[in-house]
């Protein structure tokens, strides 16, 4: 709201986040315990010491990532990919499209999921579930469609449902 001073990010530096996630409000119970903790002034350094673990090392991250560039992706579900990205640039509700960064991050998301399930292949439910958070930020809405109050998470799931999924 207040924003007097600030600026939003170009649409060059946004496309460079993979994904843009919804963070919805707390419920009533945990903006309870937070008020209640603010207001006992607990130290937030004293809590991230005593109930913060470590759960991973920087080697185990860096095999992981290897492992996950190891995750087949099928030449039909690159193309499934590039179909989703490209049609973004010609869909009536958008005004600019996905460069292909965002097809470089559906791959990589794929791929991720994928390996999250234990397989070492990608299918399209991986694109389809990775579709909104790595699309939602690098496109703009027209004017028209914003003035209308249309949803840009909508507007990109009835835009996938027309891009014919491979079979893998």
């Amino acid at each position: 709201m207040e924003q007097e001073g600030t600026y939003n990010l170009p649409e060059a530096q946004l496309d460079r986040f993979m994904m843009k996630l919804i963070v919805n409000y707390p419920s009533a119970g945990q903006e309870a315990d937070i008020l209640k903790m603010h207001s006992r002034q607990e130290s937030i350094s004293d809590r991230l010491q005593t109930e913060i673990e470590t759960v991973t090392t920087p080697e185990e991250i860096n095999a992981a990532i290897k492992q996950n560039a190891e995750v087949t992706i099928d030449d039909a579900l690159v193309d499934y990919i590039n179909r989703i990205v490209r049609i973004t640039r010609n869909w009536p509700q958008i005004y600019m499209g996905a460069s292909p960064r965002a097809g470089l991050a559906l791959m990589q998301g794929a791929r991720t999921l994928a390996a999250f399930q234990g397989r070492d292949y990608a299918i399209p439910d991986d694109v389809v579930q990775i579709t909104l958070p790595v699309l939602r930020h690098r496109v703009i809405l027209t004017a028209e469609a914003e003035v209308e109050g249309q949803e840009i998470d909508q507007i990109l799931i009835d835009m996938i449902r027309t891009v014919e999924v491979p079979r893998i």
